[in-house]
Protein backbone atom coordinates (compact mmCIF):
# COMPACT_ATOMS: atom_id res chain seq x y z
CA UNK A 1 0.00 0.00 0.00
CA UNK A 2 2.96 2.34 0.41
CA UNK A 3 3.31 2.60 -3.36
CA UNK A 4 -0.35 3.52 -3.69
CA UNK A 5 0.05 6.18 -0.99
CA UNK A 6 3.09 7.60 -2.78
CA UNK A 7 1.25 7.81 -6.10
CA UNK A 8 -1.73 9.31 -4.28
CA UNK A 9 0.51 11.91 -2.65
CA UNK A 10 2.17 12.91 -5.90
CA UNK A 11 -1.12 13.01 -7.70
CA UNK A 12 -3.38 14.97 -5.42
CA UNK A 13 -0.71 17.52 -4.62
CA UNK A 14 -0.59 18.42 -8.32
CA UNK A 15 -4.15 19.70 -8.20
CA UNK A 16 -3.54 22.33 -5.54
CA UNK A 17 -3.73 25.45 -7.67
CA UNK A 18 -5.53 28.67 -6.78
CA UNK A 19 -7.95 28.05 -9.65
CA UNK A 20 -8.86 24.54 -8.48
CA UNK A 21 -11.97 23.14 -10.19
CA UNK A 22 -15.00 22.40 -8.04
CA UNK A 23 -15.87 18.99 -9.51
CA UNK A 24 -14.31 16.03 -11.26
CA UNK A 25 -13.78 17.30 -14.79
CA UNK A 26 -11.32 16.86 -17.64
CA UNK A 27 -8.67 19.22 -16.24
CA UNK A 28 -8.76 17.40 -12.88
CA UNK A 29 -8.24 14.08 -14.65
CA UNK A 30 -5.38 15.58 -16.70
CA UNK A 31 -3.65 16.91 -13.57
CA UNK A 32 -4.17 13.60 -11.78
CA UNK A 33 -2.78 11.52 -14.66
CA UNK A 34 0.19 13.81 -15.20
CA UNK A 35 1.21 13.67 -11.56
CA UNK A 36 0.51 9.96 -11.23
CA UNK A 37 2.33 8.84 -14.39
CA UNK A 38 4.94 11.62 -14.44
CA UNK A 39 4.08 12.16 -18.11
CA UNK A 40 2.58 15.10 -19.89
CA UNK A 41 -0.95 14.75 -21.34
CA UNK A 42 -2.71 16.86 -23.92
CA UNK A 43 -6.36 17.76 -23.50
CA UNK A 44 -8.29 18.56 -26.66
CA UNK A 45 -12.10 18.60 -26.79
CA UNK A 46 -12.29 16.46 -23.61
CA UNK A 47 -9.91 13.88 -25.09
CA UNK A 48 -6.78 13.13 -23.06
CA UNK A 49 -3.72 11.75 -24.80
CA UNK A 50 -0.47 10.77 -23.10
CA UNK A 51 2.79 12.02 -24.53
CA UNK A 52 6.36 10.79 -24.16
CA UNK A 53 7.37 13.94 -22.27
CA UNK A 54 8.46 13.24 -18.70
CA UNK A 55 7.60 15.90 -16.11
CA UNK A 56 10.30 15.17 -13.51
CA UNK A 57 13.43 13.30 -14.62
CA UNK A 58 14.08 11.62 -11.25
CA UNK A 59 10.51 10.41 -10.59
CA UNK A 60 9.06 7.07 -11.65
CA UNK A 61 5.31 7.30 -12.03
CA UNK A 62 2.63 4.67 -12.22
CA UNK A 63 1.41 3.17 -15.46
CA UNK A 64 -1.33 4.91 -17.42
CA UNK A 65 -3.66 1.99 -16.68
CA UNK A 66 -2.94 2.05 -12.94
CA UNK A 67 -3.41 5.81 -12.70
CA UNK A 68 -6.64 5.84 -14.73
CA UNK A 69 -7.93 3.09 -12.44
CA UNK A 70 -7.08 5.13 -9.34
CA UNK A 71 -8.69 8.24 -10.79
CA UNK A 72 -11.87 6.27 -11.49
CA UNK A 73 -11.89 5.01 -7.88
CA UNK A 74 -11.95 8.61 -6.70
CA UNK A 75 -14.70 9.56 -9.16
CA UNK A 76 -16.82 6.54 -8.21
CA UNK A 77 -16.22 6.45 -4.45
CA UNK A 78 -15.00 9.80 -3.08
CA UNK A 79 -16.96 13.07 -3.24
CA UNK A 80 -15.00 15.82 -4.96
CA UNK A 81 -15.79 18.38 -2.25
CA UNK A 82 -18.27 19.00 0.55
CA UNK A 83 -20.87 20.23 -1.97
CA UNK A 84 -20.74 16.92 -3.90
CA UNK A 85 -23.69 14.82 -2.79
CA UNK A 86 -22.99 11.95 -5.20
CA UNK A 87 -21.65 9.63 -2.49
CA UNK A 88 -24.34 9.63 0.20
CA UNK A 89 -23.16 8.04 3.43
CA UNK A 90 -19.49 8.55 2.62
CA UNK A 91 -17.41 9.10 5.73
CA UNK A 92 -13.92 10.27 4.93
CA UNK A 93 -12.01 13.15 3.40
CA UNK A 94 -13.16 14.51 0.05
CA UNK A 95 -10.82 14.66 -2.92
CA UNK A 96 -10.38 18.40 -2.34
CA UNK A 97 -9.66 17.91 1.36
CA UNK A 98 -7.02 15.31 0.54
CA UNK A 99 -5.54 17.60 -2.07
CA UNK A 100 -5.34 20.51 0.39
CA UNK A 101 -3.86 18.33 3.15
CA UNK A 102 -1.26 16.82 0.83
CA UNK A 103 -0.20 20.26 -0.30
CA UNK A 104 0.93 21.00 3.25
CA UNK A 105 1.94 17.51 4.42
CA UNK A 106 5.03 15.51 3.55
CA UNK A 107 3.42 12.22 4.62
CA UNK A 108 1.04 10.97 1.91
CA UNK A 109 0.58 7.68 3.78
CA UNK A 110 -1.02 9.55 6.70
CA UNK A 111 -3.53 11.16 4.36
CA UNK A 112 -4.15 7.86 2.56
CA UNK A 113 -4.94 6.23 5.92
CA UNK A 114 -7.86 8.65 6.39
CA UNK A 115 -9.71 7.16 3.42
CA UNK A 116 -12.35 4.53 4.21
CA UNK A 117 -11.11 0.93 3.96
CA UNK A 118 -13.20 0.18 0.86
CA UNK A 119 -11.61 3.13 -0.98
CA UNK A 120 -8.11 2.08 0.12
CA UNK A 121 -8.82 -1.47 -1.06
CA UNK A 122 -10.10 -0.25 -4.43
CA UNK A 123 -7.05 1.98 -4.91
CA UNK A 124 -4.80 -0.92 -3.97
CA UNK A 125 -6.50 -3.17 -6.50
CA UNK A 126 -5.34 -0.78 -9.23
CA UNK A 127 -1.76 -1.93 -8.74
CA UNK A 128 -0.63 -4.27 -11.48
CA UNK A 129 1.71 -6.88 -9.96
CA UNK A 130 2.76 -8.27 -13.34
CA UNK A 131 3.94 -4.89 -14.61
CA UNK A 132 6.59 -2.73 -12.92
CA UNK A 133 5.56 0.74 -11.80
CA UNK A 134 6.55 3.30 -14.37
CA UNK A 135 6.32 0.93 -17.37
CA UNK A 136 4.30 3.07 -19.76
CA UNK A 137 5.45 1.45 -22.97
CA UNK A 138 1.96 0.20 -23.86
CA UNK A 139 0.08 3.27 -22.73
CA UNK A 140 0.07 5.54 -25.76
CA UNK A 141 -3.66 5.47 -26.33
CA UNK A 142 -6.07 8.39 -26.11
CA UNK A 143 -9.33 8.31 -24.24
CA UNK A 144 -12.35 10.51 -24.07
CA UNK A 145 -13.14 11.81 -20.61
CA UNK A 146 -16.54 12.20 -19.09
CA UNK A 147 -17.35 14.59 -16.33
CA UNK A 148 -18.50 12.75 -13.24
Amino acid sequence: MAGVALVLGLTLAACGESNTPDSYEAIVEKNFLEACTNRSYTLTDDTLAGTDATLSPDVTGGSDEQCRCQYQVFVDMVPYNSDDASQSGYEGPTFSELDNALGSNDDPAAEFDQLPDDVQDALGSCALPDRPTGDTSADDESTTTTEG
